[in-house]
């Protein structure tokens, strides 16, 4: 049957001579992969960058629930993304949180709620002018409501350490493997409450945002099976070590 649906760009890879296996978060079909044939022909009828990590698209697919692999038939840019495509640390940005979704989600399985909330996330990233090098920190942890372990926002003057595995601030700071610094705490406290346009305020060094950058992928670990490896977190460290 051939569908009509929008899709999110997670990963690809190349297939045979001239093809991709593209996989893509859908709004109908969740999380799903598209055998692209012949795009990496002259004569291909797209152009690569369209299956950019983040590129939203619509699309016409052939789509069975029998089968794993989907057959793409027709793709177009949805929305262009302008200032990622241009900018070096949105474009490492982008291939981490595409990472990230990639490994978070394994439903096929339609979640409008989620696919919403990832899409306009990708679109204010785009076009955020300032703070954006701390996007992917309020994306992580806003993201954790779709994936069913949001932290609970109990944080005041006597609960100011994180728990990793009960999601919850405490009053004492237990072993660094399983909670969050005080200052971590604390920043997690205000990402929690935060939106796109207050990260221009939040200002820290590279290494401390890399640090709780850790600790919120531990925190992912915990709770989510498909987080294991980030490949992307060594981009994000060449990149922004002295931001």
């Amino acid at each position: 049957m051939i569908c009509k649906t929008k899709g999110i760009v997670l990963h690809h890879i190349k297939y045979g001579d001239s093809s991709l296996i593209v996989h893509v978060y859908t709004r109908e079909f969740g999380r799903q992969a598209y055998m692209v044939k012949g795009i990496r022909k002259k004569k291909s009828g797209y152009r690569f960058s369209l299956f950019q990590p983040l590129s939203i698209l619509s699309m016409e697919v052939y789509n069975r629930e029998s089968r794993d692999l989907q057959i793409l038939k027709e793709a177009s840019m949805d929305v262009p993304l302008i200032d990622i495509g241009n900018n070096v640390k949105k474009s490492a940005i982008s291939i981490f949180l595409a990472e990230v979704i990639h490994k978070s989600i394994q439903e096929h399985e339609s979640n409008p709620l989620m696919f919403e909330f990832i899409e306009k996330s990708i679109i204010c990233f785009d076009k955020l002018p300032e703070g954006y090098v701390n996007f992917h920190l309020l994306f992580l942890v806003s993201f954790t409501k779709y994936l069913g372990f949001p932290p609970r926002d109990n944080y005041d003057a006597n609960h100011e350490f994180f728990d990793l595995r009960e999601g919850i601030f405490i009053p004492e700071k237990m072993d660094e493997s399983i909670s969050f610094s005080k200052p971590e705490s604390h920043l997690l406290h205000q990402l929690i409450r935060a939106k796109a346009s207050d990260l221009k305020s939040i200002h820290f060094t590279g290494n401390k945002r890399h640090d709780f950058l850790e600790k919120m992928l531990k925190y992912y670990q915990l709770h989510n099976e498909g987080i294991k490896n980030i490949q992307a977190l060594q981009v994000l460290r060449d990149v922004f070590y002295d931001g």
